[in-house]
């Protein structure tokens, strides 16, 4: 959170972001379970502002706008962004902060305000797009209203308001990674205890990132499946679980090592297995093959429409361009760095 600044009236204003996430090695957007290495970029990140104001006053962003040209606009919105937009999920937010501030005994009730948002984060394509949102609301009410969170806090009151107050099927990672930011390991534990430790990105190989945003849809498509036959017992699921939760252990036993550039073929390998668990929107899969036939070691980033991938310098630029030959935005990723306080991770 940041104060940007006072409101021409003289009223504080208090601004916060929250960056995409991408998912390197481990669980496949946290439908099964077990450990991932995670990281915040901040190429694409959503914003959102926090004002007084007399009365509390959800302001969209005019791409939100319930307004249509056409039938067919309307359908073409549903298709890239699903029937909801942020407001739902400012709504939780703001209940969840509200009680949180009730427990703690701050001042009640809290101040009014004015929250406006916007994003850059393409939409639908895995990349944490409604948690980052989420993250970015949730600095600049704190901020507003005096009330400072933990990280553990944080990634728990983020993660009740899509779960339990939106029915969103999501784990830990996505807010894991935005709210402690940088490179980390998470693992929860058989008590169900979250453990997150701080990883040095500067043992990480060359990244590069390609995005399909027509080829977009909503994380539920993947995860709902996946969950239940894990909750049943599948033994292919459970198979798939383990050999993904031991990829992302040896994942940060190379980057502990300082060996980062060995991640390649554990990255191809957890595609691989997620690929045979599944059967996947062609279209995603092509972006890894494209990729791959360039030269590189790929693997979705979250549950479809965006890559993430390694390959030597050398090689980057024939990638890059081989992905952007198919209408594909491609670009080299820029870690977004850990803030100063955080406890939370070891």
């Amino acid at each position: 959170m940041t104060r940007s600044g006072d409101h021409p009236a003289g009223k504080p204003r208090f601004m916060g972001r929250g960056f995409a996430r991408l998912g390197l090695l481990g669980n496949p957007g946290d439908a099964v379970g077990g450990p991932a290495i995670t990281m915040a970029i901040s190429d694409l990140w959503a914003e959102a502002v926090a004002e007084p104001s007399a009365r509390l006053r959800l302001v969209e962003p005019e791409v939100e706008w319930p307004e249509w040209g056409s039938l067919e606009e309307l359908f073409s919105d549903i298709r890239l962004r699903g029937f909801h937009g942020g407001r739902r999920l400012m709504m939780a937010l703001i209940q969840r902060l509200a009680r949180h501030s009730s427990v703690e005994g701050l001042a009640w009730p809290p101040p009014l305000f004015t929250l406006s948002w916007r994003t850059t984060i393409p939409l639908r394509v895995g990349l944490g797009g409604s948690s980052a949102l989420l993250t970015a609301a949730m600095r600049a009410i704190c901020g507003l209203w005096g009330l400072r969170l933990s990280p553990s806090e944080a990634v728990r009151l983020l993660l009740r308001c899509e779960v339990k107050d939106l029915g969103i099927p999501a784990g830990p990672q996505d807010r894991v990674a935005q709210v402690h930011e940088g490179l980390c390991y998470l693992e929860v534990d058989d008590s169900e205890r979250l453990h997150v430790e701080r990883l040095d990105a500067e043992a990480l190989p060359p990244l590069f990132v390609a995005v399909d945003e027509s080829a977009g849809e909503g994380t539920e498509v993947f995860h709902s499946s996946l969950r239940e036959r894990h909750a049943a017992g599948d033994t292919d699921v459970q198979l798939g679980a383990r050999r993904l939760a031991e990829l992302a252990q040896r994942g940060l036993g190379l980057l502990r090592g300082g060996r980062g550039h060995e991640l390649g073929p554990l990255m191809d390998e957890n595609f691989d297995i997620r690929r045979g668990l599944l059967s996947l929107n062609p279209r995603h899969v092509e972006m890894v093959t494209i990729a791959r036939a360039a030269g590189a070691h790929a693997k979705f980033a979250g549950s479809g429409g965006a890559i993430v991938g390694t390959c030597p310098e050398g090689r980057m630029e024939s990638v890059l361009d081989a992905l952007r030959a198919r209408q594909m935005s491609a670009f080299r990723p820029t870690i977004a760095h850990p803030r100063e306080e955080d406890p939370d991770a070891r």
